[in-house]
């Protein structure tokens, strides 16, 4: 499933990104972590790190989004189309721009499905005939009201449609509510079980969890939630045990794949780096491997997408 978060602009989709992708993640099955995967494809600037940012530091998230905001250009507008084509994890979310236009259709086309983000309901219709003529399923429609005091739950219309109303789609506030509650475990059931990779059994006590099947690093946070000062020294113990049980001294490939925070990947390539010939990253917008680090370039090269 792809599904894309679309409406007008200031209706909130970016904050109902964030707060629905961890939501998916709190509510996702044992070991599939990776199921709230998201897409930035919007010209605004603010990607996935910008509601965190603003909550520690709200002059520092406007100064970045700022910076990064550009409109669309053709390199880009393609870029996007082919990360949204070539994504094949079980559920993706694609936050895009508020406007209808040419840039945002080849986007979407390869998407498969569409919740809908709205402060007032004049510019909805058009967002509806959008996805109608895209082909995509409408899965919710999501009022942004913040005269409520109250979220108003979701529930399923007479015409297939789950609505609901958020009284909170503001910047700063991370709080997860019963509206992107309900709608994460409708997204969870409807991409299903099937497919994909598992990884191992979550242990509810473990920090980090790590696993090796043949060449392949399955790594992902467990279930208590921990900052990095806890984490870089649990996961530089996890590295050096799980070498020595597989006596492990020298790999001529490792391809790691899974979620982490950037202090834990750096940790990793240097706990790797002195064993392994050649390592490389699971990248799901090109639904492969990437090489970052060989020796030689008789078989990989750097910058290589391998299956």
């Amino acid at each position: 499933m792809k599904v894309i978060l679309a409406g007008p602009p200031r209706s909130g989709k970016s904050c109902l990104r964030d707060r629905l992708s961890r939501a998916i993640s709190l509510n996702c099955p044992s070991g599939r972590d990776y199921l709230s995967y998201v897409i930035t494809a919007c010209p605004d600037g603010e990607g996935s790190w910008f509601a965190e940012t603003h909550h520690g530091n709200p002059e520092l998230a406007d100064t970045l989004r700022a910076q990064g905001k550009a409109g669309f250009t053709e390199a880009k507008t393609g870029l996007y189309a082919d990360w949204v084509h070539n994504c094949t994890l079980p559920l993706t979310l694609i936050d895009i721009g508020g406007k209808i236009t040419d840039q945002n259709r080849r986007i979407c086309a390869g998407a498969t499905h569409a919740i809908l983000v709205f402060a007032g309901e004049s510019k909805l219709a058009e967002w509806r005939a959008f996805c109608n003529e895209l082909g995509l399923k409408i899965i919710a429609e999501i009022r942004s009201d913040l005269k409520i005091d109250s979220d108003v739950h979701l529930s399923l219309s007479e015409d297939g449609v789950y609505r609901g109303t958020i009284h909170n789609l503001v910047r700063g506030v991370l709080q997860i509510g019963p509206v992107e509650t309900a709608l994460a475990n409708l997204l969870l059931t409807m991409c299903g079980q099937d497919g994909g990779k598992t990884l191992p059994d979550r242990d509810d006590n473990a920090l980090f969890r790590m696993t090796l099947i043949g060449d392949l690093l399955v790594i992902g946070f467990g279930n208590i939630p921990a900052q990095n000062t806890e984490l870089v020294p649990q996961v530089f113990w996890m590295i050096d045990k799980l070498l020595a049980d597989n006596n492990i001294e020298r790999l001529p490939l490792i391809r790691v794949y899974g979620r982490t925070s950037v202090p834990i990947a750096y940790l990793l390539a240097l706990k790797l780096e002195s064993i392994c010939d050649a390592i490389a990253v699971y990248d799901p917008k090109q639904n492969g491997y990437v090489v970052v680090k060989c020796i030689g370039e008789d078989i990989y090269r750097l910058g290589q997408l391998i299956s």
